[in-house]
Order: structure tokens, then sequence, then C-alpha cells
């Protein structure tokens, strides 16, 4: 009787000892499986979004600084561009000056710095480049055989505008938005292309230069010799809402550049942006003008089609030196029908064929993987596309 009793009693303490065990084991399971599973699931999540990021190419890659953005955009009225008295001209050699066709001789300027002489001494004070005016004259030569012989884009010479000085500080209104100051020199594409030569010696040498921000730009301000509009045109077509892309002819950029995808039209300020009456450089001009003669759009095309246009960006490209300004225009019309075979007066010497893509994340993403193209359009590329809530990812640029 007794062990019969000892036994059950063994028994009953056993289940208790089991079932505590099997609390406790409930009991830890249901306070830390939780965090496991949270734990298990951000991992996933973190890893995820570390293959997403490094599957997007960013702007370190691209070697562009952003210098102002608006948010959504930058209203028009609070871009303010003056033009100064300031000059900054290269003459083109004149021990060369025989070698040049006789029109485009007539074209080039007298040497002339910010300060109203002819040494360049006060930019390389400026710039702390003490040899700059040796440069200066080193690579006007250089450049002048492009000119000579009409290679790297160098055809022609003409006036243009550079940025004498930028300001992006100021905030207008309740919601802050950027006001863009800039003042303007003249100068001319000669001029522009000597001191693109020099930044390139420079960069390759890693000056301070090539690492530019915007605190240090305006020390710099005898290399900001053009200043350009990046604009994506959209409109619909076969594939819906699209963007237009364009490749750049031979005959428009140097050697590094042709035949690379870019924005549908990229377009510098010169003087024909200059509005009398105003006294002012206007950005509306620049971009009509670029969109009539790269693509053919007549300059009343807002008369023509329901037009929304969106300025985005100011930005610093530093492989070439190059300031410049993304922008938007939105026609509601059918590429095909409308846009597709415009002639233009610059058209076949700007763009070598333009390409049409459907504006969705899939389809970016294949047509950038597979092209190739250059800096400035991958930027307006993207800026546009994070506002729309696209990210494209690409496993490399070509």
């Amino acid at each position: 009787m007794d062990t019969l009793f000892s036994q059950f009693i063994d028994g009953i303490a056993m289940q208790i000892v089991w079932a505590t065990v099997g609390a406790v084991i409930g009991i830890i399971i249901g306070t830390f499986l939780p965090y496991i599973a949270r734990s298990l699931k951000n991992y996933y999540k973190r890893r995820k979004v570390k293959q997403r990021i490094e599957r997007q190419f960013n702007l370190d890659q691209l070697n562009i600084v952003t210098l102002a953005s608006g948010v959504p955009d930058i209203e028009y009225r609070n871009i303010k561009i003056k033009l100064t008295d300031k000059r900054l001209i290269v003459p083109f050699p004149a021990e060369l000056r025989a070698m040049l066709d006789p029109d485009v001789d007539a074209t080039f300027g007298k040497a002339c710095s910010f300060d109203g002489g002819s040494s360049y001494e006060d930019i390389a004070a400026k710039t702390g480049i003490k040899e700059l005016p040796e440069l200066i004259g080193r690579h006007s030569r250089i450049v002048a055989q492009h000119f000579i012989h009409q290679t790297e884009g160098c055809y022609f010479n003409g006036t243009k505008y550079g940025v004498y000085q930028l300001d992006t500080h100021n905030r207008i209104g309740i919601v802050e938005s950027p006001e863009i100051k800039m003042q303007m020199f003249l100068t001319d594409y000669f001029t522009h292309k000597v001191f693109r030569s020099i930044y390139e010696e420079l960069r390759a040498e890693q000056h301070a230069i090539s690492m530019v921000t915007y605190e240090n730009l305006n020390q710099y301000n005898c290399f900001t010799t053009s200043f350009g509009l990046n604009v994506f045109l959209f409109v619909d077509s076969v594939h819906g809402e699209s963007i237009v892309f364009s490749k750049r002819s031979v005959f428009a950029t140097g050697s590094k550049n042709k035949h690379k995808y870019n924005v549908t039209v990229m377009e510098g300020m010169s003087q024909t942006d200059y509005d009398e009456y105003d006294k002012a450089i206007r950005v509306d001009l620049c971009l009509d003008r670029g969109l009539n003669e790269e693509i053919g759009l007549p300059l009343a095309y807002r008369d023509l089609y329901d037009t929304k246009i969106h300025y985005y960006d100011l930005f610093l490209e530093r492989n070439n030196f190059e300031l410049g300004m993304t922008a938007s225009v939105h026609l509601d019309t059918i590429y095909e029908d409308t846009i597709k075979d415009l002639p233009a007066q610059d058209k076949g010497l700007e763009i070598a064929e333009m390409q049409v893509v459907p504006f969705k994340r899939k389809a970016l993403e294949k047509f950038v993987q597979e092209s190739s193209f250059i800096p400035q359009g991958l930027y307006a590329l993207k800026m546009i596309c994070m506002r729309a809530g696209i990210n494209i990812q690409v496993s490399q640029i070509k």
C-alpha cells in the first residue's frame, strides 16, 4: 500500500514539475519569440534595404554637388539672374590665327579679366593658383588646335554668360522656398573651353578645386564660365506617360560624351536670354530657346499645349566644373504625333537620336542599365524621379 501511495505521490510531483517546466518554457517562448521574430524581420528588412541602396546610383558616384533644391520645386519668380559689367576673355593665340578660317577668326576677343586688365593676376590671387596666367597661355594653344581642326565640339566661337557670384542662402515666404541669386559675367566659348582644359589638368593633379563645395565655389568663379538648363520633356506616347531622352551628337560635345544619353535638352545661357525691359537674364527664355532650337517646339508652345514647367535643383558637376539647373516640361500631347519628327535648326548638331521611355521604375531601370549616360543626365533623372517616389536601382553605371 505504501509503495502504491509513494508511486502516486511521485507521479503527481513529476506532473507538477513538468507542468512547471512547461509553464516556464511557455513564458520564455511567449516573452522572447515575438522579440526573435521582430529581430529576424528587422534583419531581413535591413538586408533588403542594404541591397536596394547598393543598387541605387548616388550623387557621390556622379561627382555632382547639389547647391540648392526646391521642395517640390523652385518657384520661377525666385530665380533672379542679373548681368554685371565683369568680363573674362582669353584671346586666340596670335601666332596661330593664320591657321584659322577667316570667318571664325573674326569672333575672338581681346584679353580681359575681371579687374579690366589683361594679366589675369587678379584671378590668380583670388583662386590661389599662382601659375594660372601661365596655364591660360598654355591651354589657349591647346584649345586653339581644336578650333583649327574643328575637334572636341570646337566649331565656332560666340559670347556666352558665366556665373560671377552665386547666393542660395535666402528663403522666401512661409514655406521658406529657396531664392536663387546669380550675378553673371560676359565671356565666350573659346574662354570656356580654355578653363575646362585647365580644370582637367588641375583635377588630374588632385588640386583642391576638384573637391569644391558651395562654401568656396565663388573663390573659383573664373572657372564657372557657363550655366545651363538640363531639361526633361514629359509627354504621352504609345507607352502612356513617358520621358524623352536625347543621345548627344558627336558634333555637340567632346569625345568623352559623344553618343551618350542625356536630358532631352541641355541649353547654356547666352546674350539672347537677356531681357532689355527687365534688365535681367530670364531662365524661361533660355528654356524656350533650347526646346525650339534642339527639338523644334515652336516658341508659342504654351499656347498650343497644356503645359507645366518645373525648376528643381541647382548643381555643380565636378567632372567638368559645370553649373546647371534641372527642370521638366510636361506637355499634354502625344510624342509620336507632335514631337518625334519635328524639324529643328540645331537638332542634327546637338542630338543624334531621341528615345522615349515609359515613366515607370522598371522601364527606367532597364533603360539606364543598358545605356551610357552623361552624369548630368543621370543626376537630373534621379532628382526628378525621387520627387515622384521612384527610386531607380541599377547594378552599375556605364
